[in-house]
């Protein structure tokens, strides 16, 4: 595992003589590639769109089987990235607006008493409150914090460049730019994908424990560590780590995510 070490830095073969084959090109990729660093391919489901996605995925499965064997990388293997792949977590965290943290009901009198002493608080919602594109619709909310902001234009442009005019105060946490960022009064950069570490729920729900591969460029910080920021500086009493992040977690959720 390399920290400093950038994708713009990996000297990957630019071009590939097209007579090659698949097992040649497959080991001119592995030349190219350092040794000692972790790996995992990631490609988004939309290859399965194109008409020669069985070969690439082929490919894709072949070079991560040879650097496991090979050993050129602790890891190795396939995953495809969803819109949908962390729907399980964020369900399970109560990031919804009819449910509590570990998929208990805003209405469980036990899971109301749990989260209430972790959050330090008697205030919980009383009733389901409105999903946010109707609150954001009946122009009821004035302002909105939204972590991957890109997601939302992938699956609607236009519906969220209408609903986005109505909001007075914008913040968008993300790590990658978008049109959602023009409606946007502060932008936080957050750290991607291998930047950081700590938990995720596959589509199999599966919970998978992340490491960090790479160093985070400018300022931006792991995902957790914003809000964390955010609520400190309100004078929150908020967990210090991710590892004291994670055991509230699991005391709110019945879990145990270390």
């Amino acid at each position: 595992q390399q920290e400093d070490t950038q994708i713009s830095d990996i000297p990957l073969a630019k071009e590939l003589d097209p007579g090659e084959t698949m097992v040649s090109k497959i080991e001119t990729l592995r030349e190219a590639l350092p040794q000692g660093m972790s790996m995992v391919v990631v490609f988004p489901d939309s290859l399965g769109e194109l008409e020669q996605a069985g070969q690439l995925i082929e490919i894709l499965g072949r070079l991560a089987g040879i650097m496991r064997e090979a050993e050129v990388f602790s890891g190795g293997g396939l995953c495809p990235i969803t819109p949908d792949i962390n729907s399980t977590g964020a369900l399970l965290m109560g990031a919804t607006p009819k449910r509590l943290p570990g998929f208990t009901l805003l209405s469980d009198p036990k899971a109301r008493e749990r989260c209430a002493e972790l959050w330090q608080t008697s205030e919980l919602p009383k009733d389901e409150l409105k999903s946010v594109e109707e609150a954001v619709e009946s122009e009821e909310t004035k302002a909105l914090f939204i972590q991957n902001a890109a997601s939302l234009f992938e699956t609607n442009t236009v519906k969220w460049k209408r609903l986005l005019k109505k909001i007075d105060f914008l913040v968008i946490q993300d790590s990658v730019p978008s049109q959602a960022m023009d409606f946007a009064q502060v932008v936080l950069p957050a750290s991607a994908f291998g930047e950081q570490p700590g938990t995720v729920f596959n589509m199999e729900r599966r919970l998978l424990h992340l490491r960090k591969a790479f160093s985070s460029p400018g300022q931006a910080l792991p995902d957790w560590e914003i809000p964390r920021r955010l609520l400190e500086a309100q004078g929150f009493e908020v967990p210090s780590t991710l590892e004291r992040i994670q055991r509230e977690i699991g005391r709110a959720c019945h879990m145990d995510l270390e």
